[in-house]
């Protein structure tokens, strides 16, 4: 199981970037997340066949058949065809056996450690690789979204830094790493997001910083706070002046907030983009895609589009329904309207469009368990506790991005997020189930020390 854990890992990081970026392997190893979460669950399926159980608390057990159930509805209801369920089952169902496996495996302290240790290495060395695409690789580019290590886009690879510099900073709180590998790790792997043009980088780094701060459970909060605020300075110091020198004249992050129509030329666009008309999926008034569309039009949009229904609006028009693919007999029905309408601009309309309010409902509940298991556990100081610290501002950072990006077809992204929010729902059951056993076994031996007295007759 930890070896599958971590091959999964490397085909996260490294064939898509084979295959897209280098182009030295075919399109089809991008199929290798798909194909090992088939064998993942096959493998669970054994293991499960020889009696071993999912060691999750309830509350998981009853979001994922909810889940299950609302997609199948969704398939039923809207009538959709089995090529759209194929690509959307790609979508919402891949993740689910990584996030099973830490839940029938129960992996060790020592097993984690070396799940942690590959994974440094690999996020490690997104800096140079960083470094070779900006300055040598696309030298030429006034733009920094190429700059993408080997994940595909800049802003996958921003949040992903982000993510790993919170269960970093973690790592010194707890006392498990000195103040000197902190700032150095951090510094690298806060490099590739200043030279890469990712503004969110600003709004996330103090979530990354300040979430572990207010869990933590190690020494002094107001030392704790100190080093946070002295390490956010330092990396926004780095951040910007590179940012700058970097960016398209006249786009810096200064420029961003002090020019009157930035902020709102970048998330709101009105009425440029033309009306929903939902009896003809082919009309818009600007042929503009969910690359030209803004986030706040996107929400608006959404919502305008599944309230039409209030069937639609609950459970959304069907997983795929809405996709667009690379060949367009696999595009649901409602694929050039989704497009041209922002539907995959953000994670929150993509929601919205396909499995609905309850469906967006589910993934903000599983959110908020999983969050309070990590703060839970962030109260020990082994190496789970000390991870599920940082993984509580991971959770932060990813419910933020809803909003933000829609980063649930970024495998790197969605599939490690749900692999070890399985590892952390698992321990922390684990846990509350040997607090239990405990309480119990006490409270046997208390009522044994109680003395026997025989009633009268």
């Amino acid at each position: 199981m930890n070896k599958l854990a971590c091959s999964s890992f490397l085909a996260l990081f490294f064939l898509d970037y084979l295959a897209f970026g280098l182009k030295v392997l075919p399109r089809a190893i991008s199929w290798a997340p798909e194909i090992l979460s088939l064998l993942i669950l096959a493998v669970l399926a054994l293991y499960l066949a020889k009696g071993y159980k999912i060691a999750l608390d309830k509350k998981y057990l009853v979001l994922l058949s909810l889940y299950l159930f609302l997609i199948l509805a969704g398939i039923v209801i809207n009538g959709l065809s089995f090529t759209t369920i194929f690509v959307g089952a790609r979508v919402y169902l891949k993740h689910l056996p990584y996030f099973l496996l830490p839940a029938v495996a129960c992996f060790t302290d020592s097993q984690l450690k070396k799940q942690l240790k590959l994974l440094f290495f690999l996020l490690v060395l997104q800096c140079p690789i960083s470094l070779f695409q900006r300055f040598i690789q696309f030298r030429k580019d006034l733009s920094g979204d190429a700059i993408s290590g080997t994940l595909g886009l800049s802003g996958t690879l921003s949040a992903v830094m982000l993510c790993s510099i919170a269960v970093l900073f973690a790592f010194y709180l707890k006392k498990k790493i000195s103040l000197r590998f902190f700032l150095i790790a951090a510094l690298c792997l806060f490099l590739p997001t200043t030279i890469n043009e990712t503004k969110v980088t600003l709004l996330l780094l103090p979530i990354a910083i300040l979430v572990p701060v207010l869990f933590t459970y190690q020494g002094s909060r107001l030392k704790a706070f100190f080093v946070a605020c002295t390490a956010g300075c330092l990396l926004v110091g780095v951040f910007v002046p590179i940012y700058d020198s970097v960016a398209i004249p006249g786009q810096g992050i200064m420029d961003m907030f002090t020019a009157k129509t930035m902020l709102k030329d970048h998330y709101f666009l009105g009425n440029k983009y033309g009306k929903i008309d939902p009896k003809n999926p082919d009309y818009s008034d600007k042929r503009l895609s969910y690359e030209d569309y803004r986030r706040g039009d996107s929400i608006k949009e959404a919502v305008g589009m599944v309230t039409k229904s209030p069937l639609h609006f609950i459970i959304g028009l069907g997983i795929g329904n809405v996709k667009r693919s690379f060949d367009k007999s696999l595009n649901g029905e409602y694929a050039t309207l989704g497009y041209r309408h922002g539907a995959y601009a953000i994670l929150f309309s993509n929601l919205i469009w396909e499995i609905g309010l309850a469906g967006l409902t589910i993934f903000m509940l599983f959110y908020y368990f999983i969050f309070r298991d990590a703060v839970f556990l962030a109260k020990f100081n082994d190496v789970f506790g000390t991870f599920a610290l940082g993984w509580a501002a991971v959770t932060a950072i990813l419910t933020l991005l809803i909003f933000y990006s829609n980063y649930i077809h970024f495998n790197v992204i969605n599939i490690l997020f749900w692999y070890f929010s399985g590892v952390v729902a698992n321990r922390a059951f684990g846990v509350r189930a040997l607090a239990r056993q405990a309480l119990h076994r006490a409270e046997l031996r208390a009522a044994s020390r109680v003395p026997h007295t025989s009633v009268p007759a």
